[in-house]
């Protein structure tokens, strides 16, 4: 037993930092690292997780190992390593904080200090799960308005991108309404550009999501995550 939870540690946060950036760096690293759960509370949520087949962050919360506006967070940090390539050799905490990881950098040559870029997103009401009826599956799609409230802090004026993944069956694609611009998202994500404000932007996002041929009637969970990532 003992022998199988030292390379469950090793399977889940790498034998060095090398290995760690050659791979997509996972939620629970993100967590771990920046010290908002032990590695033992997410190895619990892992074996509870390969039973019930829900989202990791959701088990982590409904055990109440973290709050959501962490879970938040996370992926927020987790979508800026995955999708901007920054290095896992920087400090999980600046990151979390949402310092710029040039600042950081220029910080380390000795270059003049610059303002930290912060950036938050939190999602202030989301959707748990989508109940499609017949009429839906013959229409081939479903509407939701107002289902997603956000709120968006950032103090880039270039602004900051709106990044949304996760979408599976029995949706086939989606458009979100309510920001900036309108998004079509496909199973392999999407994203927006949402231009800077000077006071934080509470939103409200509606959908209209296209159903696979295969869609059936029922409650499906809920199939998009949504992240910030500074610009």
């Amino acid at each position: 037993m003992e022998k199988k939870t030292r390379q469950m540690k090793r399977e889940l946060f790498g034998a060095s930092v090398e290995k760690t950036t050659l791979n997509p760096i996972k939620l629970g690293q993100v967590l771990v690292r920046a010290g908002r759960i032990k590695a033992e509370d997410l190895e619990k949520a892992l074996r509870e997780q390969g039973a019930s087949k829900k989202r990791i962050g959701e088990i982590l919360i409904e055990k109440g190992f973290i709050k959501p506006e962490e879970l938040t967070h996370g992926l927020n940090v987790q979508s800026m390593f995955t999708t901007s390539g920054i290095s896992t050799g920087l400090s999980f905490g600046s990151v979390l904080e949402g310092r710029n990881a040039q600042a950081c950098e220029g910080k380390k040559a000795g270059t003049k200090s610059q303002v930290p870029i912060r950036s938050h997103l939190a999602i202030l009401y989301q959707l748990s799960s989508i109940i499609l009826s017949r009429a839906d599956i013959k229409a081939g799609y479903i509407i939701l308005e107002n289902v997603s409230r956000i709120a968006i802090k950032s103090n880039n004026k270039k602004g900051c991108m709106i990044v949304f993944n996760g979408l599976k069956w029995p949706f086939k694609e989606a458009h979100a309404f309510g920001l900036a611009n309108d998004v079509h998202i496909t199973p392999e994500g999407a994203s927006v550009q949402q231009p800077y404000k000077k006071n934080t932007q509470n939103v409200e996002l509606s959908y209209r999501f296209i159903l696979s041929d295969t869609a059936r009637a029922g409650r499906h969970p809920w199939p998009l995550s949504i992240a910030l990532q500074p610009l």
